[in-house]
């Protein structure tokens, strides 16, 4: 069946019908949603959230895009309310409160949390150096990005799903690219020397 044959029998009442189009585009949208939170069940979270929405807005789809790229707009957009909301959250939790701060002064008093040189540390350093740099470009430099690279989505399909030009995508993913570059660039040349 087509999307829009299952958005039809959606709309005339068959919830099974639905189950289908979830099926059919989970892991897209997981995919989509880590791209944005580099966290599981975050993307669990926000996969959940974007059906639900989806399933709620569907009799406003009119059909003038294909489905695949409507759904990806409600992905993106609940990631980026996401991530606001933990930004939020984030800059009141970053007042300290005094147990944890004889906490964390027991703890290397103690020799924990004292940065070694084991791998595993080294590679979760590398990995989030690498997801700050993605997080650190322009919302639009990382929604395109983001697509072209999490999604492997052609450039054509990328303008669709962000309503610009694709030139105006060759150009957002040409200057992500050259400030990751830089970003990692200079992360790396100090992290290593």
């Amino acid at each position: 069946m087509t999307d829009q044959e299952l958005i039809e029998d959606i709309l005339s009442g068959n919830s099974k019908a639905y189950e289908q189009l979830v099926e059919r585009y989970k892991e897209r949208v997981f995919r989509l949603s880590m791209g944005f939170v580099h966290n599981n069940e975050d993307a669990d979270d926000i996969t959940q959230e974007v059906f639900i929405n989806a399933y709620f807005s569907l009799r406003s789809f009119k059909g003038k895009s294909e489905f695949s790229t409507w759904l990806h707009r409600i992905t993106i957009n609940a990631c980026l309310n996401y991530i606001r909301k933990q930004k939020r959250l984030r800059f009141f939790r970053s007042f300290p409160s005094p147990g944890n701060i004889n906490k964390l002064a027991a703890g290397f008093e103690n020799g924990e949390n004292v940065p070694g040189a084991d791998k595993s540390l080294i590679d979760r350093q590398n990995s989030e150096q690498v997801q700050n740099a993605i997080n650190s470009l322009s919302q639009k430099q990382r929604i395109a990005f983001i697509l072209s690279s999490y999604e492997d989505m052609p450039q054509k399909e990328i303008a669709a799903v962000m309503n610009i030009t694709v030139g105006a995508v060759e150009q957002l993913l040409l200057r992500a690219k050259i400030n990751l570059r830089k970003q990692l660039a200079d992360y790396y040349k100090n992290f290593y020397n």
